[in-house]
């Protein structure tokens, strides 16, 4: 099987309303149309409530999304909902998609002429839509700022999710029609490629919103594509690529169509709830008892595959961190931990590891000297990401909890731990330092003590900060 080529550039709702450089000057125009149409209502939708699926401390189910910063020239007077379609096949796409296929040049052509009749389609379809969801989003905002939500917020919020998976499920069958066309012209040799190519264009679709555990939203491919492999790298990847992509593609899918569908669904029951609430009805606790149950089941759902998705991307993430050359493994891992536990278990501002490295490659060290530092380093690193997993799995388990039940019931519980292990993690990396400084010679401690004991003293000024400081954040 030809390996698969990454080159995969994403263009960001900010930047879509820019004009772009294309090849095609009809397929340009075009672009820059399309950008402006799917973007014209997410520029103003800042810190706007998203109706959806995750509920926070409550059992009716909204969030808050915050968008990105609206361009310079708008002006935002009121909040609004957020309007959450993807984005149509760009020319840059078209270009990746012809890398990754390794298309000839009469492949090339071909796929451009059904591209201008794909364009067209969705430009048709957007010209039809955008005004729908841009008026519902407007409307829906009108109460945002009443407390509580009035019913008529949810019920808008409602059609404008409705209209979403319109324009998604129509924007996935013009995609699947375009690959059809590419289809009847490949060599065998290239319809493997292209099940990977359709399969990289369904993840670049989802919505990846109201997802409760955070690494259920994370990509790996796209870690992987970021980290810059060159080809010696990529070669030795792409299987584990082709793997992870065939696994948790179907996973992401089915997340996906749960999602969209428990939004509205959840919605419809929050309206219900708010109606029993304000009537009289005799039987209105069992009424509100047995809606709280079909919510939870809506949920568990949702964070079955979730879950099952945090677990593939944990095992694959370890098989391309191992497999990788360090400098790709590294920067993948890092982006994965931050990406997935930000905050809450990564990055540790009170990591020695930048510390330890400079000390070690010290002329002042001897051999012996290195083998000892080493052999209590590795002892350390060892407990170290022992007490990381374990924030890990404890962070993970009460994502799980908090996403199934729509509450935070046994939250004092999990801060205190994550707490504790965080007062662990700290001594840990104290003690190694102090180690170290029990077994270097004089003339490495007259030159880098200083450094050593800095580090040591901002960690006693975490240890104090984090006395009253609110960590973990949800």
């Amino acid at each position: 099987m030809a390996q698969l080529r990454l080159n995969r550039d994403r263009i960001e709702c900010s930047s879509m309303i820019d004009s772009e450089t294309a090849r095609d000057q009809q397929h340009g125009k075009r672009i820059t149309m399309l950008k402006s149409l799917v973007c014209q209502s997410r520029r103003a939708s800042v810190a706007a409530i998203l109706v959806g699926f995750s509920c926070h401390g409550s059992s009716l189910a909204y969030a808050q999304a915050v968008t990105a910063p609206p361009a310079p020239a708008v002006k935002v007077d009121t909040p609004r909902l957020t309007i959450n379609i993807p984005k149509p096949m760009s020319d840059l796409d078209i270009d990746r998609y012809s890398k990754m296929l390794i298309l000839s040049d009469p492949q090339i052509a071909f796929l451009k002429r059904n591209y201008s009749e794909y364009l067209g389609d969705c430009e048709a379809l957007l010209k039809g839509a955008m005004p729908i969801l841009d008026e519902l989003s407007i409307r829906g905002g009108r109460g945002l700022t009443a407390a509580p939500l009035p019913i008529e917020t949810f019920e808008i919020a409602t059609s404008l999710r409705m209209k979403e998976q319109e324009v998604f499920d129509k924007l996935a069958s013009f995609d699947k029609h375009l690959f059809e066309q590419l289809e009847s012209v490949l060599a065998d040799s290239q319809l493997p490629l292209l099940v990977r190519v359709r399969m990289h264009r369904e993840r670049a679709t989802l919505w990846r919103i109201g997802i409760a555990i955070p690494s259920a939203s994370v990509d790996l491919f796209d870690l992987v594509e970021k980290a810059q492999p060159d080809a010696e790298s990529l070669r030795t990847l792409d299987p584990i690529l082709r793997d992870y992509e065939e696994t948790v593609t179907p996973l992401f899918v089915s997340l996906n169509k749960t999602t969209m569908q428990n939004t509205v669904k959840l919605n419809e029951l929050a309206v219900r709830r708010m109606r029993l609430d304000i009537g009289d009805d005799p039987q209105k606790a069992q009424l509100i008892a047995e809606l709280g149950e079909t919510e939870k089941d809506l949920n568990a759902k949702a964070v079955k595959l979730q879950m099952r998705i945090l677990t593939m991307n944990e095992q694959f993430a370890a098989r391309i961190f191992e497999s990788a050359p360090s400098a790709i493994g590294r920067k993948v891992r890092q982006a994965y931990r931050e990406m997935t536990y930000r905050d809450i278990v990564f990055p540790d501002y009170e990591d020695p590891e930048d510390l330890y490295q400079m000390l070690f490659g010290r002329a002042e060290l001897t051999v012996a000297d290195r083998e000892a530092f080493k052999g209590i380093w590795d002892a350390y690193r060892s407990s170290y990401e022992a007490v990381c997993k374990k924030m890990v799995n404890r962070y993970n388990q009460w994502r799980e909890e908090y996403a199934a039940t729509s509450t935070n019931t046994g939250i004092k519980e999990y801060k205190a731990t994550m707490r504790a292990l965080r007062a662990e993690r700290w001594t840990l990396s104290k003690r190694a330092i102090e180690q170290l400084k029990g077994v270097a010679p004089a003339p490495f401690m007259a030159a880098n003590e200083r450094k050593m004991d800095d580090f040591i003293a901002t960690v006693d000024q975490a240890e104090r900060n984090g006395e009253a400081d609110s960590y973990p954040p949800w």
